[in-house]
């Protein structure tokens, strides 16, 4: 089913406020992923309340295992970056999910923090299809006008997003669960090769709602979090499957 990972991105959004570029902290940074053989960068982050440029810190793999983590003023992301399911680093959900929430923690607990939202976001191209393939799955997703089942559309998105409770320990969480279908065309770079696709991205976003912000996310509801977001991407995705290859 799925031919091409875009994005496995894994978030938690804090008061980073004070984790501005300095040697010190990349110092830290770079003593709590030791094990990662990660190599420091550093980026200029524009915020809405913070319109002067500052300049924050990145990790990324020094050995090119596609790891990325990115230090911001509101939020740290975990993201692989593109890789094919048959590449010799590839990393499947599974092993994301569980190797996430223990890198968020050493930050957390070594900087005395909680986080106030958490997200997973993946992003995947599926295998190829035939242009009839393409469009029987554009009918099955759609109920289209007239005009566009005598001229099948080219491209198209389809979106849905939902709230749904779930208990993370002791927190009653509102969660919102977001899937993108999308038919894209162009051109992809895929093992260094240029060429043009015209395929199926599937797109999922399952996040804690932001109309909570309070502080209060520690190691063991993160790993909660990431256990049900999981669990809860792989039953989207059976969905998914089943209307499109159904």
């Amino acid at each position: 089913m799925i031919d091409y990972i875009f994005k496995y991105q894994a978030s938690i959004f804090i008061d980073g406020n004070d984790m501005v570029y300095s040697p010190s902290l990349i110092s830290t940074l770079l003593s709590l992923f030791s094990d990662m053989k990660m190599a420091p960068s550093t980026f200029r982050e524009i915020t809405t309340p913070n319109p002067k440029p500052e300049l924050r810190v990145k990790l990324f793999s020094s050995d090119d295992k596609g790891w990325e983590i990115i230090f911001g003023s509101r939020r740290i992301d975990i993201l692989r970056k593109p890789f094919m399911p048959n590449d010799k680093d590839a990393i499947d959900l599974s092993t994301f999910c569980n190797e996430v929430p223990d890198l968020f923690n050493r930050v957390i607990e070594k900087l005395d923090k909680k986080a106030k939202r958490l997200s997973l976001i993946t992003s995947v191209l599926l295998k190829e299809m035939t242009n009839a393939e393409l469009n029987n799955t554009y009918l099955k997703l759609f109920k289209p006008f007239s005009v566009y089942k005598d001229n099948p559309a080219y491209e198209w998105i389809w979106k849905s997003v939902i709230k749904k409770s779930e208990e993370l320990i002791d927190l009653n969480e509102e969660l919102n669960l977001i899937t993108v279908i999308k038919r894209i065309g162009g051109q992809l770079e895929l093992n260094n090769t240029v060429m043009p696709i015209d395929r199926i991205q599937l797109s999922f976003d399952l996040n804690t709602s932001q109309s909570k912000m309070e502080n209060r996310f520690s190691d063991n509801h993160i790993k909660e979090f990431y256990k049900k977001a999981k669990s809860m991407h792989d039953d989207l995705t059976k969905d998914v499957k089943d209307v499109i290859y159904g």
